[in-house]
């Protein structure tokens, strides 16, 4: 079973820290970074399915760590509650990105995936029309999917505290790293070894000059827009600033 989990947040750089945890000797990657247990009809196949995911954690007769890297669970309503049910004792890694930057990021995706006809503001707008009752279908039936709720949520996933105290409610926060996207890009060796501490892993040099996992925008996010949406979450940056007793700086 794995020894950590990167829970997220989409588009906050979960690929980016999971290849660099590739190239560490003590590191053995899942057969696929994104298992997508806890958070699909996958979760029905049961823990042996899940197992068989990851590598034995031998190396050398040294024992080796293993994790997956699945973004949509912190917003997945049951996910944290399934994890803790499934491996009790696992580290959980939260890369949080500027939710400003995060939304716009994830609507070019979802573009470029051809899953998105609208304008960025149009969808903004349209969002919780879009999302209307999903939350509640996917709590009162756990075998509910819903696409919606998935693709849509460019505004709502950014909305980092509620996501937090859900996983607090199950995880001691000894067991949740909690990092600033934006530091992991820009000071990688620092943070890459603060990870690899949390993770019991001994320090090393990464190859900071990895890419990202980035895509080529449409076009530049408009100023009125960034400013919408700097306004639109600063009372929820705020409460997560309170909550975590972290300005961010967004």
């Amino acid at each position: 079973m794995p020894d950590f989990l990167i829970i997220g947040a989409q588009k906050g750089g979960t690929t980016f820290l999971y290849n660099l945890l590739r190239g560490h000797p003590y590191f053995k990657a899942a057969v696929q970074k994104e298992v997508h247990f806890f958070d699909t009809p996958k979760f029905s196949l049961g823990v042996d399915w899940y197992r068989a995911h990851f590598p034995p954690q031998q190396r050398n007769d040294s024992r080796v760590i293993t994790g997956e890297a699945s973004p949509y669970y912190p917003f997945y309503p049951h996910a944290a509650r399934r994890v803790a049910e499934t491996i009790t004792q696992a580290k959980l890694i939260a890369l949080l990105r500027n939710p400003v930057d995060r939304a716009y990021s994830d609507y070019q995706d979802t573009l470029r995936q051809g899953h998105e006809v609208m304008g960025f503001n149009e969808a903004l707008n349209l969002e919780e029309e879009r999302l209307r009752g999903e939350k509640e279908k996917i709590l009162l039936d756990e075998d509910y999917r819903s696409i919606n709720y998935r693709r849509y949520s460019y505004l709502s996933r950014g909305i980092y505290v509620d996501q937090l105290k859900e996983w607090h409610k199950h995880f001691d926060p000894e067991q949740l790293l909690i990092l600033k996207s934006e530091d992991l890009f820009d000071r990688t060796l620092e943070m890459f070894n603060l990870v690899a501490r949390f993770l019991g892993l001994p320090e090393r040099d990464v190859e900071v000059s990895k890419e990202r996992n980035t895509g080529r925008y449409s076009e530049p996010m408009a100023s009125g827009t960034r400013r919408w949406l700097q306004d639109y979450y600063e009372p929820y940056n705020k409460k997560l600033y309170e909550y975590l007793g972290v300005d961010f700086g967004w």
